[in-house]
């Protein structure tokens, strides 16, 4: 299914190792290198993701243009063997142990008959300062990993809003962290199925369009600015990474619920 005329999304770096710098220049900002996230190799190059910073946000086409009023939280299963899926799903029945699930939140807006996407999810290798903190030396403490005696120092990269043109089959594909598992569904609201797919078998399974019943109603409209200021607002700001306790799914919670 093709991707609605002037439709836009927004999502944010993620990276899984602490990866790459951002390279190439497109448009307004770089785009996320895809040596950070091989699933961005599903993507055609002039349609990757962006990052939102303080010039697009100034940006009287971005920043102040589209209103932004429903969220949801979309998930997809992470890259490992069939084997290890099936022996977690089992311990997690009498453990407390998250799913093996990469959550994202995931904001819908609008202008006039455009659709578009907020999108913000927290990885391994991303760290998440106080937004006061962002554009300063990131060399600070709390913001650098511990150096051993086999390891080189690495630096932590600041999580960071995208943005990513051409409708919710690149949304999708934006959350994922492999090119081998690329099934996409809403987490967030809880539907009667059991999943309510967004993409799958490499096929845009819902329409390329606003569908309420895959949407929460947030509690007010937001333009972009102020919708990007929750992301360094939540119980996972300035803390490492920990895939129990401070994980992806624990941000993507908190983004949902407090908006």
């Amino acid at each position: 299914m093709q991707a609605a005329a002037g439709s836009v999304v927004f999502g944010p770096l993620v990276s899984r190792n602490a990866a790459s710098s951002l390279g190439i220049e497109h448009g307004l900002g770089s785009v996320l290198s895809t040596s950070s996230n091989s699933a961005l190799l599903l993507i055609e190059e002039h349609e990757r993701p962006f990052k939102v910073d303080e010039g697009l946000m100034r940006s009287k086409q971005y920043g102040g243009k589209f209103t932004f009023t429903h969220k949801a939280i979309w998930a997809v299963r992470l890259h490992k063997t069939l084997e290890f899926h099936l022996i977690r799903d089992a311990i997690n029945l009498v453990a407390d142990m998250p799913p093996t699930e990469h959550w994202a939140f995931v904001a819908h807006g609008h202008y006039g008959n455009e659709n578009v996407y907020f999108i913000a999810q927290f990885c391994y290798g991303v760290f998440i300062p106080p937004e006061e903190e962002m554009g300063k030396d990131q060399k600070k403490k709390g913001n650098e990993a511990k150096k051993t005696e086999n390891e080189e120092e690495e630096l932590k990269k600041p999580l960071y809003a995208e943005l990513m043109e051409h409708g919710k089959k690149n949304a999708a594909l934006s959350i994922c962290l492999s090119k081998e598992c690329t099934d996409v569904w809403v987490k967030e609201p809880a539907g009667d199925q059991e999943k309510r797919y967004i993409y799958k078998d490499k096929v845009l399974i819902t329409p390329d369009e606003f569908v309420p019943e895959e949407w929460t109603e947030m509690e007010k409209p937001m333009k972009l600015r102020e919708l990007n200021k929750h992301i360094y607002q939540t119980c996972c700001t300035g803390k490492e990474y920990d895939w129990r306790k401070n994980n992806c799914q624990n941000f993507a919670k908190d983004m949902f619920n407090r908006l």
